[in-house]
């Protein structure tokens, strides 16, 4: 089905419980996982089984074949990578928020269930026929133990690693974070965050905690025509709101990022429904703007009726003043 960095991924046939079934299996290179990879498995099995989301692929079973190859055995999913099903089927800008808030919850429920992925891309979410979005390898980051060979750059895909993975630091739920605000950058954009960048400059941007290039900067008329959109019409909608999101998620020190995966989605939630996003600063000029927007009918209606009104008393306010001068002349006139 596919190869990667740490393996290559083939379709089979297995007998559980007496049927047939389709599965995944991963076969890992011998250097990606050390000698306690099927005893991790062991004291991990009951965590990882207990992620039942229907965004997330359920691990099967792992083990070592008879040359001492470690391997994984994952639910089959029939489906396409995220950002080719979105350009094929050419989604707009909400549409693929959509389904980036399928991938927000899957993250979540992981997350709270003490797993973090540490590898999330474009490539590890499939979506299939029917729309539905499934995450890949949840819980391999828990079985591959690094060494001085296989450290977390190699093992994490660099265009979407956090700095902290490039400096090969502790990892957190925050690692996630970032990664989600790549995928995010490349679900609006058409393109990643710093893809024309070495692993080598990525490596010292994170070093030296560089802000990545903003979204409406790397925007072209392709990934427009992909979106249904003009170029300008594009930039103009991931202006604002959408550029915040996405820079908050790729701040370059974990503190200055969402503090997990919950307000990030709840932001996303809010700019679909025209509110308010939380992380922009909530000035009174911003939130009178978003309600305008938000309720446009209901704006214009009560615009035109104060209109009506103020014209209606300049207009008696007009005739009461031509009514008084008539007097004042006919006064005036009687006097003569």
């Amino acid at each position: 089905l596919g190869t990667g960095g740490i393996g290559a991924v083939y379709l089979v046939e297995r007998m559980a419980g007496g049927a047939l079934q389709r599965s995944a299996l991963k076969v890992l290179a011998p250097h990606s996982a050390g000698p306690g990879f099927v005893e991790r498995f062991h004291r991990e099995q009951h965590i990882l089984a207990s992620l039942d989301h229907p965004n997330i692929t359920r691990l099967l079973d792992a083990g070592l074949s008879d040359e001492g190859q470690p391997y994984l055995v994952m639910e089959y999913v029939d489906g396409v990578h995220l950002d080719t099903y979105c350009d094929q089927h050419k989604l707009g800008v909400p549409e693929r928020l959509q389904l980036f808030l399928c991938v927000c919850d899957a993250v979540a429920y992981a997350h709270r269930n003490l797993i973090v992925h540490l590898d999330l891309k474009p490539s590890n979410m499939l979506v299939t026929a029917d729309g539905t979005l499934k995450l890949l390898d949840f819980g391999t980051s828990k079985l591959i133990e690094t060494d001085s060979r296989f450290t977390t750059t190699v093992m994490a895909t660099p265009a979407y690693a956090s700095p902290e993975q490039l400096r090969n630091e502790a990892v957190t739920t925050l690692c996630d974070i970032y990664s989600l605000g790549a995928i995010l950058f490349e679900l609006l954009a058409g393109t990643r965050p710093g893809s024309t960048s070495s692993v080598a400059s990525m490596i010292e941007r994170a070093i030296k905690e560089q802000e990545p290039e903003r979204l409406t900067a790397v925007v072209t008329p392709e990934a427009a025509e992909r979106r249904g959109l003009s170029e300008s019409k594009l930039r103009q909608t991931l202006h604002g709101d959408l550029e915040t999101i996405v820079q908050k998620c790729l701040r370059p020190r974990a503190k200055d990022r969402y503090p997990s995966v919950d307000p990030l989605a709840e932001d996303v939630v809010r700019y679909l429904r025209g509110r308010p996003v939380l992380a922009r600063p909530q000035t009174t000029l911003y939130r009178m703007g978003k309600f305008v927007r938000r309720n446009r009918g209901a704006v214009a209606t009560a615009a035109l009726l104060v209109l009506a009104v103020v014209g209606s008393a300049a207009y008696a306010g007009w005739r009461q003043e031509q009514a008084v001068r008539e007097g004042q002349r006919a006064l005036r006139m009687q006097t003569f």
